[in-house]
């Protein structure tokens, strides 16, 4: 329930049912959207990093690349590009230490950890 009356104006009553599994998105929405505005205050990622940053595709990604490997090549350098898939990488990360290093890097604490 939310009160809206304005001064002078009668009350005005507005009832919202929120549905569960829709605020549950909207609380992962807001947390994202905080965490990243103190990763970006703080500078927290490497400029070089693509993911997770706004304004910073998969294509930019594979431009510099390709633009990096190409001037290696024209100044008469040797270039080698070793691609891994790390589909399955997060499954094999310690979820302990993930935590620990969310707490003591980015400062998340609390009910943003569970």
């Amino acid at each position: 329930m939310f009160d809206v009356a304005a001064e002078g104006e009668p009350e005005r009553i507005f009832w919202i049912k929120l549905n569960p599994q829709k605020l549950e998105r909207w609380d992962y929405r807001i947390v994202g959207i905080q965490l990243q505005a103190f990763i970006d205050e703080h500078s927290l990622l490497p400029s070089s990093q693509s993911a997770y940053r706004r304004c910073h595709s998969t294509e930019a990604a594979l431009a510099k690349v390709y633009s990096d490997l190409v001037q290696a090549m024209n100044s008469g350098n040797q270039a080698v590009l070793a691609l891994l898939d790390m589909t399955t990488a997060f499954d094999a990360v310690d979820h302990e230490i993930l935590l620990e290093r969310m707490r003591r890097s980015y400062g998340v604490s609390g009910s943003a950890l569970a």
